[in-house]
């Protein structure tokens, strides 16, 4: 997870110059070139609130944030491939870079789904616990 916010950072970047790229050399059809840009802005406030979200849930270890981190998770990874194989214009360096983010997320839904079971045991030992020494 520490490595991933580095990389999107730079991925944004390449996006939105390869976008701007596309736009002055290629013809987009009626819409598509602003869908594909809202798309791109609702792509970053995702991720920002994701990492957000999945920093709290580690710093807290609460099993509910890592569990909205993965929902989030989802959305992201939908988005990386969209931008990688169905937008209008593809370009080479755009693969590439989806299918590196791709690849931490993948991790990340890994590492994630590892912590909230083992999150999710321990909410409900302490919960047992509570429950016997009443």
């Amino acid at each position: 997870m520490f490595f991933n916010p580095i990389f999107f950072i730079l991925y944004f970047f390449i996006e939105i110059i390869s976008f701007i790229v596309k736009l002055l050399n290629l013809k987009y059809p009626s819409n598509s070139a602003q869908i594909e840009l809202v798309c791109l802005g609702f792509f970053m406030i995702i991720t920002i609130t994701r990492y957000y979200i999945g920093n709290l849930g580690n710093k807290t270890e609460t099993s509910q944030y890592i569990l909205f981190f993965l929902i989030f998770s989802f959305f992201t990874i939908y988005a990386l491939l969209y931008y990688a194989f169905m937008q209008t214009y593809i370009l080479k360096i755009e693969v590439i870079f989806n299918c590196i983010g791709f690849g931490f997320n993948v991790l990340e839904v890994i590492g994630a789904i590892l912590t909230f079971l083992s999150l999710y045991n321990l909410e409900i030992n302490i919960w047992i616990l509570k429950m016997t020494y009443k």
